[in-house]
């Protein structure tokens, strides 16, 4: 029986493979990425930021304060990283390389929280990644406006992610699910707001731009990261990570459908992700049948 925490993780990591696409529909609106962020964070805040000060003495008290201010700070960089990558060079190469974070997260999972890795776990990760190079080589986009600077902020956002996945890892069990996610929004709305131009709040917004907004509050927001942390809790984050090759492939999936891209060989790219989170739902079959024959 797969353990519930990877189907929420799987389930938030869909949704999460939703945010190129819509960010990319918002930018031919004349939206940019500065705004993007701001719509992932505000309305989170409508209903968080009351919660928030009303806790900000026991978070205080339970030396809680720092570590989400840092959470707050690192979520505003991975995703001004990403939706800047975006609106530089497209979808594809941005989720490639926003997902170099698994192999920051590995590294960050052996030496924080001292999990132990397996040949086998470090082999999915590797056709998870393969995957995604395949999916890279077959989606490139050579009018990349300045490809240098698209790949520091596609690097950074992908650094900033693993990072943030080691804060979720460290809060899981400290703060409920639902708690963290209005409580890191708000916090980090609180820091970015200064830095949003006031044009956002006169400008014209058809329906169809209210849908996408809502999408990116709602289902990236609100749900996926409670579904997130809840599945953090209950799995460690080595294993985790390689779950995080789903957000690529429905990235793929979706550039195909919206975006009317030519699947081609992305479909050898989408194989190798699937094999990899497979074989991390096989590692503990594997495992005790390992011990069984030692035994």
């Amino acid at each position: 029986m797969i353990p519930t925490g990877y189907i929420f993780i799987s389930l938030s990591c869909v949704l999460w493979g939703l945010l190129g696409p819509v960010a990319e529909l918002l930018y031919r609106s004349g939206f940019n990425a500065s705004d993007v962020v701001f719509f992932r964070l505000f309305g989170v805040f409508l209903i968080g930021f009351i919660p928030l000060l009303k806790d900000l003495r026991y978070l205080y008290s339970k030396k809680l304060i720092y570590p989400l201010l840092l959470f707050a700070l690192f979520t505003i960089i991975e995703w001004f990283s990403f939706f800047t990558s975006v609106k530089l060079n497209g979808i594809f190469i941005s989720v490639l390389l926003l997902y170099t974070a698994p192999f920051f997260i590995v590294i960050f999972a052996k030496y924080i929280f001292k999990e132990k890795l397996n040949k086998w776990l470090i082999f999915c990760v590797f056709l998870g990644f393969c995957g995604m190079i395949l999916l890279f080589i077959t989606s490139y986009n050579s009018k990349s406006i300045i490809p240098g600077i698209t790949m520091i902020f596609g690097l950074v956002s992908g650094v900033s992610y693993a990072i943030n996945s080691i804060f979720g890892k460290f809060f899981s069990n400290r703060i409920l699910p639902f708690k963290l996610t209005l409580y890191r929004f708000s916090t980090a709305t609180m820091i970015y707001l200064p830095l949003v131009s006031h044009n956002i709040f006169f400008r014209r917004y058809t329906f169809s731009n209210m849908l996408e907004i809502f999408y990116l509050i709602f289902f990236p927001g609100i749900l996926a990261y409670f579904l997130f942390y809840y599945g953090l809790s209950r799995v460690e984050i080595s294993k985790a990570a390689v779950f995080t090759f789903i957000e690529p492939l429905v990235g793929s999936i979706a550039a195909i459908v919206f975006f009317k891209e030519s699947i081609g060989y992305k479909f050898f790219g989408a194989l190798f992700i699937l094999l990899g989170i497979l074989g991390i739902l096989l590692n503990p079959l594997f495992s005790s049948k390992k011990n069984k024959v030692i035994n």
